[in-house]
């Protein structure tokens, strides 16, 4: 958990999320990928929960530069097996609390 929050924190300041987009409190996300032991994403981020709508895609799309934006975390080494594979929940109402 310790260790998910740190990757939420950095994620979240380069998660731009389109203002005024309709029905953004029920576009949530998830996106499920990979690390290396050094922090870089290992292939491509992917939707874990896909959805039909444009505007779903639009966040998922948002959520995925996201993740590839902030990498390198900075991750504890010697708990690689922890954080090897993330599953990340792009909710607005909670990530910015």
């Amino acid at each position: 958990s310790m260790l998910l929050g740190m990757i939420v924190s950095k994620v979240k300041t380069c998660w731009n999320i389109q203002a005024g987009m309709e029905n953004a409190a029920s576009l949530v996300p998830v996106i499920e990928f990979e690390l290396n032991r050094d922090g870089s994403v290992r292939g491509q981020p992917r939707v874990a929960n896909p959805q039909g709508s444009e505007q779903f895609r639009a966040a998922a799309d948002a959520a995925m530069r996201a993740i590839i934006e902030c990498q390198n975390y900075d991750l504890p080494p010697d708990k690689y097996d922890m954080w090897a594979v993330v599953k990340l929940r792009f909710d607005p109402t909670q990530m910015f609390r």
